[in-house]
């Protein structure tokens, strides 16, 4: 991946559009963006299969592809993924903790 200086991150167009949709979102507080964030968070292991397979397998034969946003973007959802069962490790820790803790 090329360097880019700091000016080049602020020009580039995904910069502009997470920008936009991030004070859209802000200002508006739109249900639509919290029903996708909603939606894609309930299904991020069926996200991150579907991003790794088609960034690792699939981008890096197809010319027309990004190769390396398709590998970014299933390593984001790698994270997202690993950060969801990680809070759900914690909350049944945090569950079996309470229930002890009332029972005696």
């Amino acid at each position: 991946m090329p360097d880019l200086s700091v000016g080049e991150i602020i020009a580039h167009p995904v910069s502009k559009a997470t920008a936009l949709v991030g004070v859209l979102g802000g200002v508006m507080n739109l249900p639509l963006l919290a029903a996708i964030w909603a939606t894609v968070w309930g299904q991020i292991g069926t996200v991150f299969t579907v991003t790794s397979i088609f960034g690792f397998t699939i981008a890096p034969e197809v010319p027309a592809v990004d190769t390396e946003l398709a590998k970014m973007l299933a390593l984001v959802a790698a994270g997202l993924y690993a950060t969801k069962k990680l809070l759900d490790v914690l909350r049944s820790i945090r569950s079996r903790v309470n229930d002890t803790n009332t029972e005696t």
